[in-house]
């Protein structure tokens, strides 16, 4: 059996448990929660980099970091690749993969994976700078890293008003994204003048992935 190293805080683990809910996967993978800051020992043998997730497969090899696990979870076979669940019903529509194997589809869903992982990026950083003292925190670096959140929220903004239901990694990746800033930085106000986002961001968390996967302290 897989095993998942992860956090019941970390956007990035929450993405992976998601995925995994979404795919059916949950008996091929067994969930061990590591403290990156406390574990970090045991997490260093697994990867370098001392981040989670970590995804250790059934010969013993590391995949990291979160894209490159979702998209070997993906890869999977015996388990239905190809599928896609309507927002509000969570009843099967019609044959999709989470992440398009080939084409523009693919690129888009990626790159909207790649912008909701930079606003998880800069969202940690904003939360571990001000964990810092007074004297040592720098003002600037967290309005640089606010204002890239922001615009990046903004371009969500307009590409979620021509998006259909089908589930992707893009969308499970801004849903986690989103509901960090909600747990972590709910002082940015990131729904102000975003209804699109916010409408779809109320109805994705109403999934099952998402309701059993909520960070807490």
């Amino acid at each position: 059996m897989m095993k998942l190293y992860y956090s019941v805080t970390s956007p990035y683990a929450r993405k992976v448990l998601v995925l995994i809910q979404e795919k059916g996967l949950g008996d091929r993978v067994d969930l061990t929660l590591c403290n990156p800051f406390a574990d970090v020992e045991k997490l260093q043998r697994v990867n370098p980099l001392r981040k989670i997730p970590v995804l250790i497969l059934d010969d013993g090899s590391s995949l990291y970091d979160s894209p490159v696990i979702c998209e070997y979870l993906d890869s999977l076979g015996g388990v239905p690749r190809l599928r896609a669940l309507q927002v509000d019903s969570l009843q099967e529509n019609r044959d999709i993969p989470m992440i398009p194997t080939t084409g523009i589809d693919r690129f888009n869903v990626l790159r909207q994976q790649a912008i909701a992982d930079g606003i998880m990026d800069a969202a940690i950083a904003i939360v571990m700078e001000t964990r810092r003292t007074d004297a040592e925190q720098s003002t600037a670096w967290i309005n640089r890293w606010a204002t890239a959140i922001n615009a990046s929220l903004d371009v969500l903004e307009t590409e979620i008003q021509n998006s259909d239901d089908n589930i992707d990694v893009g969308k499970i990746t801004i849903g986690c994204a989103l509901g960090y800033l909600d747990f972590r930085l709910s002082d940015l106000h990131w729904r102000n003048e975003r209804g699109y986002l916010t409408k779809w961001f109320d109805r994705f968390v109403t999934r099952k992935s998402m309701k059993q996967t909520v960070p807490i302290d």
